[in-house]
Parts: structure tokens; sequence; C-alpha cells
């Protein structure tokens, strides 16, 4: 019902939460804090941002629908993120590598088993999995990884039916909750 939007070069630096239907518009604003980018988390009351405060580099930060301090959950910035369906975790990419942060503990742990090239793209229902995609010279491979285990398995092999004209995938896939 509500759709999070930053408009390049807003000299307010806001983030605006404006109704897709009727409603009031709101917009979220912090002293000294310029958001990047935000997503939803699932219960629609938190948000997801990549901000800059003052004299700091882009980090990852967690606030609410109400506006409350951007508290960080990364200290790099990360081109990529996935809030998991459970909302508990998110999955980033950071110096290190692909990192899954738990949101009640603040503590990040590699994904496990991730090969090289490979990067998650989407969580499963479950939250325990995550999907990932790895590029192969026809399409790409997307395994399912658990998260606890390592164990991966392929669950999808994509490959277009017509292949003149073939460039390498360099985007990642999209795959819906059900």
């Amino acid at each position: 019902k509500w759709a999070l939007i930053l408009l390049p070069g807003d000299p307010a630096e806001r983030v605006q939460i404006v109704p897709v239907g009727a409603g009031q518009a709101r917009a979220l604003h912090w002293d000294g804090f310029q958001p990047l980018w935000a997503k939803w988390f699932p219960d629609g009351q938190h948000i997801l941002l990549q901000g800059t405060e003052k004299g700091q580099s882009e980090r990852v930060y967690i606030t609410d629908v109400n506006g409350s301090t951007p508290k960080m959950i990364s200290p790099d910035a990360s081109p990529w993120s996935e809030i998991s369906p459970d909302g508990n975790s998110v999955s980033l990419l950071q110096k290190s590598g692909w990192v899954i942060v738990s949101l009640p503990s603040g503590t990040a742990k590699a994904v496990p088993a991730l090969q090289a090239g490979e990067f998650p793209v989407a969580w499963a229902a479950d939250s325990k999995h995550v999907f990932t995609q790895a590029g192969t010279a026809t399409g790409a491979n997307i395994f399912k990884l658990d998260l606890d285990s390592g164990k991966r398995e392929l669950w999808q092999v994509i490959t277009p039916r017509d292949q003149l004209g073939l460039r390498p995938m360099s985007v990642p896939v999209t795959i819906t909750p059900d």
C-alpha cells in the first residue's frame, strides 16, 4: 500500500513514504544523514537503507516508518541486499564477501559454500535457505543453499531457447516467494 521514494538531488535528503492509493504521504529526514536507497521489511514497519552520516563512508542501516534514528547494521556499503521473509536476517555484500547479518544479535557470518562468481539472489520462504546464481556460458545455474549446513542443490538451470546473439547474464535473476 506504500512506496519508498528517494528523489535524486533532493536537497532535504528525505526518504518519502508515498501511498499507492488513498492516503497521506510522509517524509523521513535525519540531520546529518543522507539516504541513498531504501527497501521495505516484510512487516511493512521497518526499512533497510543505505546512507552516509557526515564524515563517514556509506553504510547499511535500519529504521522504521516513524523515522527513528537509523541503526547501523553493516559498516560497509552494499550494492545488493536481500531481507529474509521473517525479517530477522539480511544478506549483504561486504568487503569480506557475502554475509548474512542476524538482526537480533547483530552478528554477521559468511554465506557458506559460495563458489567463485556466485552470489545470493533471493531468500527461500523458510528463511533458512538462499538461492544463489552462478553464471554459465549459456545462462545461469540457480542453487538452493542451506545456511546452516552449507549443503547446496541445483535448483534451476536458466538457458534461453534461442541462443542467437547470446550475451552472458550480467544481472541477478528475480525469484518470486512462491
